[in-house]
């Protein structure tokens, strides 16, 4: 059970650092120079002007009252609700129905054959 843990251990341990070493290459590779942060950033900046300059608002609905989303889903729970009861009724009416005599088979095909065949 010792070798067990230790293995799991240095199985945690080797996907730790595999993952910190892919960050920091990835993130070495990635680093931009403060130059260019900044005029990336002014970029940015000009394109939310001119985007904001342009876009309609955001919101043109009226926000719903709390009284239509409570009735929303006390509907949807009703709904839900009443499919499950439509369903257990089905299921209960179909348990009925089939109790009584079904198919039985004739006595020497239920278990098989009883007579042991020889090997010659």
């Amino acid at each position: 059970m010792g070798r067990g843990l230790l293995k799991n251990l240095l199985a945690i341990a080797a996907a730790l650092v595999v993952t910190l070493g892919v960050v920091t290459v990835l993130s070495a590779a990635t680093k931009a120079s403060p130059d260019a942060a900044q005029r990336y950033s002014q970029e940015v900046r000009r394109e939310e002007t001119q985007v904001s300059e342009l876009s309609a608002p955001a919101h043109t609905q009226d926000p719903v009252s709390f009284l239509e989303a409570a009735g929303g889903f006390v509907l949807i729970i009703g709904v839900s609700a009443a499919g499950a009861l439509l369903l257990l009724r089905a299921m209960q009416k179909g348990r009925v129905h089939h109790t009584g005599r079904g198919y039985q088979p004739r006595r020497d095909m239920a278990h098989g054959s009883q007579r042991r065949m020889r090997r010659v």
